[in-house]
């Protein structure tokens, strides 16, 4: 029972101390790409950084695309290796490859795609993945986004303390805990366009 407890103890100052390490590069990041933004914000990106069914259940934008206005860009962000699942996919909104392991482990590339998400020109990042994490919330914080929302934090790995400290970045926090994942992502969309949505995926 020692031994167990041992074990948990140290997950969990294990856990502590990556968060410290992922919030320090959080600040050096952002002290790299800051910059003045020039034009007017008005383009939206929504991310999601979780699994095939948690990328399907965010294919809602694809399906509710004519529902933006024509005079907005739209943008899915979402892990590179699922890139396959958007072969056919030639509908408005434009789909952004994220690299997770090159992102995790590439400083250079952590900055220029960064930098990159910044000429975008966004209104609004809103994250959408409920298993956030540092790697996630410091997409959308440094997106450089007028307005960025996520959803409540289910996720154990990151910490209490710094969940709270990555949510007061955020402009609204939509705590849909006790709705289904469908539900949650359904309601965000909703909320966004401010109108009701067709509630279907692209994929099934």
């Amino acid at each position: 029972m020692i031994f167990k407890k041992n074990n948990i103890d140290q997950l969990l100052l294990f856990i502590y101390l990556k968060n410290a390490i992922a919030l320090a590069l959080f600040y050096l990041v952002k002290k790299i790409t800051n910059g003045r933004k020039i034009m007017k914000t008005q383009n939206i990106l929504f991310i999601n950084t979780g699994q095939i069914g948690d990328i399907v259940l965010s294919t809602l934008v694809l399906v509710n695309e004519d529902l933006f206005e024509q005079e907005k860009e739209v943008y899915l962000l979402v892990k590179k290796k699922y890139s396959d699942l958007f072969t056919y996919y030639n509908g408005r909104v434009k789909i952004i490859y994220w690299d997770h392991t090159l992102y995790r482990f590439s400083f250079l590339y952590r900055i220029k795609f960064i930098k990159e998400l910044k000429k975008l020109n966004l209104e609004y990042a809103i994250n959408l993945t409920t298993a956030r994490g540092p790697l996630n919330d410091e997409i959308t914080l440094l997106s450089g986004a007028s307005k960025k929302l996520c959803l409540a934090n289910d996720q154990k790995h990151l910490r209490r303390i710094f969940t709270k400290y990555y949510d007061k970045y955020y402009n609204k926090v939509f705590d849909l805990r006790g709705k289904t994942e469908f539900e949650r992502q359904s309601s965000v969309l909703e909320s966004i366009l401010n109108r009701k949505i067709d509630r279907k995926t692209k994929y099934y």
